[in-house]
């Protein structure tokens, strides 16, 4: 992704009618500076879109009939551009046939809606401040393609997430080490081979986790060893910091209560049936 930036090519369609021209440059003032006729004007236009898709679908409903009249995606073309920092002057349009990994494009893409939305959220600014600022995303950045999802989760490599994810738990989520699987059925050999991006032939074979993890980076899963296995089953836990954590919270809990037994007036008595005092005091805990 480093020396890459994305452009927005946003422009009125050519094909529109002068209504709707003269709709879109009165809706790009503030509604505070219009005059009550371009206020009046802009209303006219609305209605007559609005009563034009009645007309062309008198069964749909009102809320159907608004969507077709005012959905200014069809009043306008968006293209979608990459341009390199090494080669500023040349732009290329983004789509599947950019030479991009499938995760490069799903940021570039988002650069885009974040900057839309950032314009957006700017021009409220002034005029209302405290105004919540809310971002909706289906499927924000993350995610498989169905068909890489299909084949991931496949009987040809079910083994190899079972052992990676047991390892990557224990080794902190880190794509680091290697698994050894055996026994491998033809099946697990021809998915292996293709994710490993190396013939297999012999029932056994090391993998080394960091080719995985860069080979999924670089395919249309566009996503690393942690964040496929994540996407395909249950979030990873890195039980070394969770034991860790666990080991922490006791000991609070025991230090909290040793402060609490040393402040109690029952610490130095004797101890009931021992015949020995410090019964809340520490040497009396540490039996």
């Amino acid at each position: 992704m480093l020396g890459l930036r994305v452009e927005l090519l946003w422009k009125l369609d050519e094909d529109v009618d002068e209504d709707l021209r003269a709709a879109v440059e009165l809706l790009r003032s503030p509604s505070s500076l219009r005059r009550r006729e371009q206020t009046e004007q802009l209303r006219e236009v609305l209605q007559r879109r609005i009563e034009d898709a009645r007309r062309a679908d008198p069964s749909a409903g009102h809320a159907a009939h608004l969507r077709t009249a005012l959905d200014y995606r069809d009043w306008f073309r968006f293209h979608t551009f990459v341009v390199e920092d090494a080669a500023p002057g040349r732009r290329r349009r983004l789509t599947g046939r950019t030479g991009l990994s499938q995760g490069e494009q799903r940021v570039l893409s988002y650069l885009v809606l974040f900057a839309a939305a950032a314009a957006h959220f700017t021009s409220l600014a002034e005029s209302a401040p405290y105004a919540p600022r809310l971002i909706l995303l289906d499927d924000g950045v993350s995610g498989l393609p169905s068909a890489t999802r299909g084949w991931l989760t496949g009987p040809g490599l079910t083994r190899l997430w079972e052992g990676v994810r047991k390892r990557l738990e224990s080794n902190r989520v880190l794509a680091t080490g290697s698994l050894r699987l055996t026994a491998l059925n033809t099946q697990e050999r021809n998915d292996l081979s293709l994710l490993l991006g190396e013939p297999l032939t012999r029932s056994a074979v090391t993998v080394r986790l960091d080719v995985p993890d860069a080979r999924l980076r670089a395919s249309a899963a566009g996503l690393g060893l942690r964040e496929t296995l994540e996407e395909l089953g249950p979030p990873l836990t890195d039980r070394r910091a969770a034991r860790a954590d666990v080991a922490a919270r006791w000991e609070q809990v025991w230090s909290s209560l040793s402060w609490s037994l040393d402040a109690s007036p029952l610490a130095g008595q004797e101890c009931p049936g021992s015949g020995t005092t410090c019964c809340a005091g520490p040497a009396c805990r540490e039996k």
